[in-house]
């Protein structure tokens, strides 16, 4: 039997070439998933999702990939991306399984901006310092759906989310809270309202938000930190968060 990998699901518009510079924790594996059931829209990402009915193991073994041999899962998104990963946070299975959550500029709704259940729950799950979510937003909406920013703030009403750090290493949002493991980078229009402003959630935001939070996050659960100024539970601390490493998921 092979060694566990730590995998990372990267779905969206997205292509591998974003994540290459990325430091994952080792040994990982990407699997990149750019398109949808018939396209690269939400509702084609969603219709992925329902044809696995949410379950992230029947979805990785059409992949070749056996989740036993994942020692640990991250999922990460960006734009249309969030129609399969709410539709696999839905799952009571496939959610208990993931350890990560990264949505770059990955979160919309309806104008109604009903939360959806999904990430909701992931996200109750991160503020109560039980796993590790990233959602950065922007204000570029749509002519019939509202910005991730509108979105995210709705989803995370009642939160009570507090001022924190952004890391170092990613474009500098407009504002950052945070409440245990949950953290939400806010951009607003800072970086323009075109598509610069929302790509650079996937190229630039995701990777170092993975490099810099999920890959240190991920070694102090396993107990593989560095001492020092550098350690992985310093890195955590550095942008607020608080995890307790030792809590199984």
């Amino acid at each position: 039997m092979p060694d566990p990998c730590n995998l990372v699901l990267w779905c969206g518009p997205v292509s591998a070439a974003n994540l290459a510079g990325a430091a994952l924790p080792v040994p990982s594996r990407v699997i990149t998933i750019p398109r949808g059931d018939g396209g690269i829209g939400s509702t084609a990402f969603a219709n992925m999702g329902r044809r696995f009915d949410g379950n992230l193991r029947e979805l990785l073994s059409s992949r070749g990939v056996d989740l036993d041999e994942c020692a640990t899962v991250t999922l990460a998104c960006f734009s249309a991306g969030f129609g399969l990963v709410e539709l696999l946070l839905r799952n009571d299975a496939s959610r208990a399984r993931v350890d990560a959550l990264v949505a770059a500029d990955g979160y919309y709704t309806s104008p109604a901006m009903v939360p959806k259940p999904g990430y909701l729950a992931y996200c109750k799950r991160a503020a109560e310092r039980r796993a590790l979510a990233v959602l950065s937003t922007s204000s570029i909406g749509g002519p019939t759906y509202p910005s991730a920013q509108e979105a995210v703030g709705k989803l995370l009403e009642g939160f009570e989310l507090e001022p924190t750090e952004a890391p170092t290493n990613i474009p500098p949002p407009q504002s950052a809270v945070g409440r245990g493991g949950l953290l939400w980078l806010r951009y607003g229009g800072k970086y323009g309202f075109g598509k610069t402003g929302h790509s650079m959630h996937a190229t630039k935001v995701a990777p170092g938000v993975l490099s810099s939070l999920v890959t240190p996050y991920l070694q102090h659960r396993a107990g593989l930190s560095e001492s020092g100024p550098s350690s992985a539970e310093l890195a955590l601390a550095a942008a607020g968060l608080v995890i307790v490493a030792s809590e199984a998921l």
